[in-house]
């Protein structure tokens, strides 16, 4: 007796988890991230100098910085100071996806180093 009513009830919950339009893994009440290669082409593409105006108006001096399999790769620093924070880019790793990617990662390199030139110079004063 029992079983004839937890029978419908357990068919439908299979039934409710075999649906493709039913995901738990996927937060929907944010909008998803924008693709990395895209957010370094956007990077790219600003103008260094006043960004990091920008940022150091903001009180923000963090420089940016990449990863690659030996080591991080900060440009136009040296030696970074004590404390001295970065912000890691996005889509630099060794890994190239496409021609696209590629031109972008150049790209980046000379906004980084412009940006965090400035941001040096910023600092020193």
């Amino acid at each position: 007796m029992l079983l004839h009513r937890i029978t419908p009830l357990l068919v439908l919950l299979a039934m409710a988890a075999c649906d493709p339009r039913v995901r738990s893994d996927v937060d929907t009440s944010q909008p998803a991230a924008a693709d990395p290669v895209q957010q370094l082409q956007a990077l790219a593409e600003g103008d260094a100098i006043a960004d990091a105006r920008t940022a150091f108006a903001r009180g923000d001096t963090r420089l940016w910085s990449w990863n690659t399999r030996q080591q991080r790769i900060v440009p136009a620093a040296a030696q970074l100071a004590d404390g001295q924070a970065t912000r890691t880019a996005p889509a630099m790793s060794d890994t190239l996806y496409s021609q696209q990617h590629l031109q972008a990662r150049q790209r980046f390199i000379d906004y980084a180093t412009q940006y965090n030139s400035e941001m040096l110079r910023l600092l020193a004063q």
